[in-house]
């Protein structure tokens, strides 16, 4: 029996997680990420939003040499402010507000992404 490329990554990044102590988390840092963080956009301004896992425990924090793009899906908590293409997690400034954008396959991260004129 083969596996998918998602349940293999997924199973790698139970292993990461699991030799981290605690299931999300080593030494308070996470072992995976979104990129960019929090942001701030103009109104018709498009960025890219992806989601990172494989920080390896070091000690009593994670390196980040071995991090790799986790293939998802993205939702957004108010598309009338900001529009995200659910596969490729291309966000779209739609009027001016704040709203998150969440990854379907999640770890409890999100964005927050304020939107201006």
């Amino acid at each position: 029996m083969s596996s998918s490329p998602a349940s293999i990554a997924i199973a790698a990044l139970a292993t990461i997680l699991a030799g981290c102590g605690d299931n999300s988390t080593c030494a308070g840092l996470p072992a995976s990420r979104v990129l960019p963080s929090d942001t701030t956009i103009a109104v018709g301004q498009r960025l890219t939003v992806r989601l990172e896992y494989g920080g390896y425990c070091v000690g009593e924090s994670i390196a980040d040499a071995r991090y790799q793009p986790l293939a998802t899906g993205w939702t957004t908590s108010d598309p009338a402010i900001v529009a995200v293409d659910s596969l490729t997690g291309v966000v779209t400034g739609m009027r001016p507000g704040d709203a998150h954008v969440t990854p379907t396959v999640s770890f409890g991260e999100v964005v927050s992404i304020h939107v201006h004129e």
